[in-house]
C-alpha cells in the first residue's frame, strides 16, 4: 500500500479531507469519489467543504459532479507617480460554475493577489477552461477628470453558470474622476454642480449568497469598483464618492487614508488625489464547494 492509497483510507474513516500543511490535500468522498488539491485553504461551514485559493495550485475531482466554484479576477490600480482627478479602478470579473463537470485531469487554478502596479489592469482568475478577467485601470486626470476603468468579465468554457462584469467605468468631470465599474454595476460620473464636486462612485458589487463568508465584509460580495479621485480646487473640497463594497475609495487632500481595493474579492483601487496616489487593486480569488460528504 502507497502512502498515497493509506491517506486515502484514513481520510475515508474520518469522512473529511486532510490538510496537508497547505501543500495538498487528499480527500475520500465516499462511493470512490476523491479530490486532491495544491495551494488551497480548506475549511468547512453550512454544511459545506470549501477549498479556497489565493494563489496558483491545481485540483483533480473524481467520482462526482455536484461541484460550485467561484472565480474573481484582480482589480485594477489606481497608484499614480503623478497627476490628479484619475479615474478609479475598475473591479474583477466574477464567474460562478453552478454545476461544474470537472475535467477529466487535474485542473490548473491561477489566483494575482494585490495590484501594487502603476495604474495597471488585474489579471485573471484562471479555473481550467473557465476565467474571471481582471479590471481595467482608470484614465489619467487634469483639470479634467480621468474616466474610471470598466470591470473585468469572463468566460465560463463551456461550463454551466454566469458571468458577472464588463460594467463601464464613469466619466470625469471637471477636477473629478469617475468611477471604476463594479462586477454588478457601471461607475458614477465625476459632477460639479453649483459649486460642488463629487468624484465617481464606484460600481457595485456582485453578491454570491453560496460564498458569503468570504467575500468582503463577510457577505458575499464581490467585485466593487473603486471611486474617483480628485484635488482640491481653490478654496473647496471635493466630496469624494462612495466605492462599491470592497472597492477602494478615491483620494484627495482631506483622505489621507483608503483606496485600497480589498484582497479576495477583486476591488477595484481607489483613483488618484492631488497630493495623495491612489491604490492597489484587490487580489482574487477561487473558491470550490460541495456538500459535505
Amino acid at each position: 500500500m502507497s502512502h498515497r492509497d493509506s491517506l486515502i483510507k484514513t481520510n475515508k474513516e474520518l469522512s473529511k479531507p486532510m490538510d496537508l500543511m497547505n501543500v495538498g490535500f487528499v480527500g475520500a468522498l465516499g462511493g470512490g469519489a476523491s479530490i486532491e488539491t495544491t495551494g488551497a485553504v480548506f475549511s468547512q461551514s453550512g454544511g459545506y467543504d470549501y477549498y479556497k485559493w489565493t494563489g496558483n495550485g491545481t485540483v483533480t475531482i473524481k467520482g462526482f459532479t455536484d461541484v460550485e466554484v467561484l472565480i474573481v479576477g484582480q482589480g485594477a490600480s489606481g497608484r499614480a507617480t503623478g497627476g490628479y482627478n484619475h479615474g478609479g479602478g475598475g473591479s474583477g470579473g466574477v464567474v460562478f460554475l453552478s454545476a461544474h463537470e470537472p475535467e477529466t485531469s487535474q485542473i490548473t487554478v491561477t489566483v494575482y493577489g494585490t495590484n501594487s502596479g502603476t495604474m495597471s489592469a488585474g489579471s485573471s482568475s484562471v479555473f481550467g477552461s473557465a476565467q474571471a478577467y481582471g479590471g481595467l485601470n482608470g484614465g489619467s486626470g487634469g483639470s479634467t477628470g480621468g474616466n474610471g476603468g470598466a470591470s473585468g468579465s469572463g468566460t465560463l468554457g463551456g461550463k454551466s453558470g454566469n458571468v458577472y462584469g464588463g460594467n463601464s467605468g464613469g466619466n470625469g468631470s471637471s477636477f473629478t474622476g469617475g468611477g471604476g465599474g463594479g462586477s454588478n454595476s457601471s461607475g458614477g460620473n465625476g459632477n460639479y454642480s453649483g459649486g460642488s464636486w463629487t468624484t465617481g462612485t464606484g460600481g457595485s458589487a456582485k453578491n454570491i449568497s453560496q460564498f458569503s463568508q468570504f467575500g468582503h465584509g463577510n457577505n458575499g460580495d464581490y467585485g466593487g469598483g473603486g471611486s474617483g479621485g480628485g484635488g482640491a480646487y481653490t478654496s473647496s473640497t471635493i466630496v469624494i464618492g462612495s466605492a462599491g463594497n470592497g472597492g477602494g475609495r478615491g483620494w484627495n487632500d482631506n483622505t489621507p487614508s483608503g483606496g485600497n481595493g480589498h484582497d479576495g474579492s477583486g476591488g477595484g483601487a481607489g483613483g488618484r488625489g492631488l497630493n495623495a496616489g491612489g491604490g492597489n487593486g484587490g487580489g482574487g480569488v477561487v473558491i470550490l464547494r460541495f456538500a459535505t460528504p
